[in-house]
């Protein structure tokens, strides 16, 4: 889904269209957060209920390093579209 509203975003700004590529980028930077939300949700669950860590397997430490890498690309990504969405009203 954010994929598809970065599309329509950049579409929507192509055709000059500000509110609409807002629209979008928030819509997209909703859907980080909640990928977000969830990942830190599944990493508490398995750290406190499971017992898994980085140093517990070989599964836990892959694991960890794979999807923290995608949760620190969603987070660089939510703060960036943050940053745009706010220049965007500075007239730029």
């Amino acid at each position: 889904m954010s994929s598809l509203m970065m599309a329509l975003s950049v579409a929507a700004i192509q055709k000059g269209n500000l509110r609409s590529m807002r629209r979008c980028l928030y819509t997209t930077v909703f859907f980080g957060l909640i990928f977000l939300g969830c990942q830190v949700y599944e990493f508490t669950h398995f750290v406190h209920e499971k017992g898994l860590t980085l140093s517990s397997s070989l599964f836990g430490s892959t694991f960890f390093v794979l999807t923290g890498t995608h949760g620190c690309h969603v987070a660089i990504g939510v703060l960036w579209l943050l940053s745009l969405n706010l220049y965007s009203y500075s007239g730029g």
